[in-house]
């Protein structure tokens, strides 16, 4: 477990202590004419890199003074999505794993898993900072808030921890469709030669009729492994299952996002309500997953208040726990060499660049083409 050195009622909301690790890319080609499987060894070291949540600066590696060494690690770790392998390296090298690992023993890594693991806390701050933005893209809320909870889940079996990634409620939902029967009253209106389905719609607060024929369709070409999954899945949820009333505002938002494709989803206020309260929900099921081994703790011995924070994976989700979403935001620095996100006011819109060095090569970059094109 790392340290744990926390002061409530200082500048620091939390900090902790992280093993570093010395890591390194193992490349292993098992066949001809395949991709090799890549794995990271990461032998953990005697030095500690020291961690603190600084308001209005997020999570930095801190000296033995309590200044702060790096700024932003959150912004750092995103960037590593598209980042070489020796970034990675260097990365984990300085600040350690995101796990606690054995000792005395090289703890292999899977590197595609790991790289997944960034994207969807990457993904998790995007949808976080689209629905904070003054000027919100609806349909890009949904797809940011779908992608993340349709993604691919994440195992990683290291020393005593066992993560597997968040499991959506929506993505239980879709799972759980072929379980689903038509509904009662749909099954007497079929046979009773029927032309419509009735669903309720709690976008509208109306019965939706669905053709009896283009409900078979779909069910059919699922049948026979030709069509869309999702849509499958949210269409006989739609019509079939009830559920609780966030459960039926996911599903009727979903279906007429996937439905409505063609001639385009209204966003009308109470389709923005359901976009809104969807990504939330979303958001705080992936903040909270992550979060349940961090537990406030009294430390008898300064008889003040402490976080048991249990991984460097706890305290970058747990960064996001304490970002305000109202006025805070990551924003994707300008600099298209640079991959790291960073900290800003939600109503910032000049402050572009992660650091004043991406600045300057920017200035730079505009003056070297100015220059080119004058000659």
């Amino acid at each position: 477990m790392p340290e744990i050195i926390e002061n409530f009622y200082g500048d620091n909301l939390y900090t902790f202590t992280n093993p570093t690790c010395s890591c390194k890319e193992d490349v292993i080609y098992e066949a001809p004419d395949t991709e090799p499987h890549r794995t990271f060894k990461m032998y953990p070291e005697n030095n500690t890199a020291r961690f603190a949540y600084k308001a209005k600066k997020g999570l930095v590696r801190i000296n033995s003074n309590g200044t702060a060494e790096q700024e932003n690690i959150l912004g750092a770790f995103i960037g590593l999505s598209t980042a070489s392998r020796n970034k990675i390296e260097r990365f984990l090298n300085e600040n350690g794993f995101l796990f606690p690992l054995l000792p005395d023993e090289y703890n292999p890594i899977d590197v595609d898993a790991l790289i997944a693991i960034v994207k969807r806390l990457k993904a998790t701050v995007d949808l976080m900072t689209a629905v904070g933005s003054n000027k919100k893209d609806y349909a890009q809320i949904i797809q940011l808030a779908l992608d993340l909870t349709l993604s691919d889940p994440i195992m990683i079996q290291v020393a005593n921890t066992n993560y597997t990634s968040c499991q959506h409620r929506l993505y239980q939902l879709l799972s759980l469709a072929d379980q689903i029967s038509v509904s009662r009253d749909n099954a007497m209106l079929e046979e009773q030669g029927g032309e419509f389905f009735f669903a309720e719609d709690t976008l509208t607060d109306e019965l939706y009729k669905y053709a009896i024929y283009d409900y078979n369709e779909i069910m059919y070409d699922h049948d026979n492994a030709c069509g869309d999954d999702i849509e499958w899945a949210i269409t006989k949820l739609f019509v079939n299952y009830c559920g609780s009333p966030t459960e039926r505002s996911m599903i009727d938002l979903i279906f007429h996002y996937l439905h409505d494709a063609k001639s385009g989803l209204v966003y009308n206020e109470r389709v923005k309500s359901a976009t809104l309260a969807f990504a939330k929900f979303t958001i705080g099921e992936e903040i909270n997953h992550h979060i349940t081994g961090i537990h406030p703790e009294y430390d008898a011995e300064t008889m003040e208040p402490t976080w048991k924070v249990d991984s460097l994976m706890g305290a970058l989700y747990f960064s996001l726990f304490y970002l305000r979403s109202k006025t805070e935001l990551y924003r994707p620095c300008g600099n298209p060499k640079c991959s790291n996100y960073f900290l800003v006011k939600s109503t910032s819109s000049k402050t572009k660049y992660c650091c004043s060095r991406c600045a300057n090569n920017m200035t730079q970059a505009r003056y070297r083409q100015k220059k080119q094109s004058e000659q």
